[in-house]
């Protein structure tokens, strides 16, 4: 079950498990290396969705 992604806030590499951190937004699923790192996603989404989202490809809810 394990995929692997990149976080959406600082790029660093991200295998995929269900107790990794990830969020919804606009129909995407982003995951993150780190809580600190969806907190700082939840603060500005935009900041991190911009004209070429780093979306999650790994599709676990």
């Amino acid at each position: 079950m394990n995929k692997e992604t990149n976080c959406a806030v600082c790029d660093d590499h991200v295998q995929v498990q269900r107790n990794t951190p990830k969020k919804l937004q606009g129909g995407v699923i982003y995951h993150f290396c780190s809580e600190e790192c969806r907190d700082r996603f939840v603060q500005d989404p935009s900041e991190h969705t911009g004209s070429s989202p780093r979306r999650s490809q790994a599709g676990l809810p």
